[in-house]
């Protein structure tokens, strides 16, 4: 069997998402209600959080509330019996007393963003100022990496995992596992990018 070395999708995915909702955001506070609507402002594919189940959305309104990003609107495709209503969706990034919804493909909320373009004036710039928040790595699974060890010797050794750990208000920390042979006992070593050897 072949061994394929791919990036990890899930974790570009996770970082586009973070990317597109904080900029949605920062268009929609640039309107006095802070919320569009209108019919089929965009489309989205989401889905509930407690179930994997694709639905693509027709958003007609979507607003902030208390800095989090809420939506309604309409399962496509619409129903051929014009006796039927649309089934409703409504969701977003959710609270402890809402249901988180899964964004699986949100990149319509450009043509949103196009769309409050169109109500205000001047020029902003809504992109993410923060990109040490997002947990992207170029590094991957079973790339070669050097470090000191805990001798103070320089070691080159293998990523065998890819973590990230979330503070809150503190920028996600990309931590790398790796397998170390100490004496004859194979251990688990934990390594952060500043940890990893440049030279």
């Amino acid at each position: 069997m072949a061994k394929i070395i791919r990036h990890d999708y899930g974790a570009i995915h996770e970082a586009l998402n973070k990317i597109i909702v904080a900029e949605v955001k920062a268009a929609l506070s640039l309107l006095p209600e802070q919320e569009m609507e209108g019919p089929s402002l965009c489309r989205i594919v989401v889905s509930d959080g407690d179930d994997y189940e694709p639905k693509d959305v027709a958003v007609d309104r979507i607003w902030l509330h208390k800095d989090r990003l809420y939506f309604y609107g309409h399962i496509m495709p619409l129903p051929d019996d014009g006796n039927i209503e649309p089934d409703e969706f409504e969701g977003g990034e959710g609270d402890e007393e809402t249901t988180e919804t899964d964004w699986l493909d949100i990149t319509d909320f450009g043509y949103l963003i196009d769309q409050i373009a169109e109500k205000v004036e001047g020029e902003h710039d809504v992109r993410m100022k923060e990109p040490g928040n997002l947990f992207y790595s170029e590094r991957k699974i079973y790339d070669k990496v050097r470090w000191i060890g805990p001798d103070g010797v320089k070691v080159e050794t293998v990523i065998s995992g890819i973590l990230a750990e979330q503070e809150p208000d503190e920028p996600t920390e990309i931590i790398y596992t790796t397998n170390l042979l100490l004496g004859n006992k194979l251990h688990t070593a934990y390594l952060t990018e500043s940890a990893i050897l440049k030279d």
